[in-house]
């Protein structure tokens, strides 16, 4: 294994390790999420695989169809890139707290967070998943192994993010001042 993915193969570990800490440190009120359609789940589920299938790459070259030469050091700005993903799924997490609901829903004490990560992106961890996206065009050489995680969060979150401002609309009278005055996914952008 090269060093790009030994360092990749790190960072991934250290990404999973922070969203399985939050994952068991909060559990949300089973009885207020809302499941999403089957779309939604169909493309969670890809959208886990597409997070592991860089794995089957490194460990076989599968797939070897759409290989391409890509210049080592494109591959360590996909890993400065992917660096930022730890890091800020850390401090989406960290900000939002008991907060957090893995589908959209609410917690007994959910209150609307606007400071930290969340003071001008409303949806902090979706803009680090879309990063995990970019990173990988840079960092594995392939047609189909690198744009895949991109392309299913472009399919995703469009409908998500609608689904849980609705949500969120409902649920704070506050939300749409915050909303105005923020940006979805990344400031400045979008």
């Amino acid at each position: 294994m090269s060093l790009i993915y030994l360092i990749y193969a790190f960072l991934f570990a250290l990404t999973l390790g922070i969203r399985t800490y939050y994952s068991r440190k909060y559990k949300p009120d089973q009885e207020s999420i809302s499941k999403g359609s089957l779309y939604d789940r169909i493309l969670l589920g890809l959208i886990g695989l597409a997070t592991l299938f860089p794995f089957v790459y490194i460990f076989t070259d599968f797939p070897s169809l759409g290989n391409y030469q890509l210049p080592e050091n494109l591959q360590f700005l996909g890993l400065v890139l992917f660096s930022g993903v730890p890091y800020f799924l850390y401090r989406s997490h960290q900000d939002l707290a008991e907060n957090w609901n893995p589908e959209v829903g609410r917690n007994k004490e959910n209150s609307l967070i606007t400071s930290g990560i969340y003071a001008k992106v409303r949806h902090p961890m979706y803009s680090t998943f879309l990063l995990w996206g970019v990173s990988h065009l840079f960092i594995f050489p392939n047609l189909i192994v690198a744009p895949m995680l991109l392309i299913l969060m472009l399919l995703f979150l469009p409908q998500r993010i609608k689904r849980e401002e609705d949500f969120l609309k409902e649920l704070y009278p506050d939300y749409e001042a915050y909303r105005e005055k923020s940006y979805a996914l990344i400031k400045g952008v979008i």
